[in-house]
């Protein structure tokens, strides 16, 4: 399985390396004698981001329909996440293939349930937010684990928060 991976980000690779601020149209991926379909079938605009996990699932997707299916694929490049549904909506480009909707849920009602997009569902990858907090921390304080910490007296001394009058301030 590793050698696979090393294949696809190999491949991927030129694409993935693109300016962060640039569109810019896909080429063929694959060798010809592994192209499907060398016929373009009209252009598709993909809408990308400049952080890893949206790279990687656009140009897989930019790879199988340029290489596989035979479209022109262009890269729209946007970098902000609260503009995404919006471009879409307004025809910058055709799809995108990672949205993080969390805190996004008015752009997605405006641009997507009430305008012309289509979610057409979840990646299936189980993607984290959260509070991360060093071990030593945890060791000397084990109630950082958990965010309502930093609301406590001892969470604003030991995080530097705005003192509570009275509260010694951790050197």
């Amino acid at each position: 399985m590793r050698g696979i991976y090393a294949v696809v980000v190999g491949l991927m690779l030129p694409y993935m390396t693109a300016q962060s601020t640039e569109s810019y149209q896909v080429g063929p991926c694959l060798p010809d004698a592994h192209r499907h379909n060398t016929a373009t079938k009209g252009t598709v605009r993909i809408l990308w981001s400049d952080w890893y996990s949206n790279k990687v699932y656009n140009t897989v997707a930019a790879i199988v329909l340029a290489d596989i299916m035979g479209y022109t694929v262009e890269m729209v490049y946007e970098d902000d996440p609260f503009q995404v549904y919006k471009r879409l909506h307004d025809g910058d480009a055709d799809v995108t293939f990672e949205v993080w909707p969390a805190s996004k849920e008015e752009e997605q009602e405006k641009y997507c349930v009430n305008g012309n997009g289509i979610d057409i569902g979840k990646l299936s990858i189980a993607g984290r937010e959260g509070w991360y907090v060093p071990d030593y921390m945890t060791r000397r304080y084990p109630g950082s684990r958990y965010y309502p910490f930093v609301a406590t007296e001892e969470g604003r001394r030991v995080f530097g928060a705005a003192p509570i009058s009275g509260s010694p301030q951790v050197q």
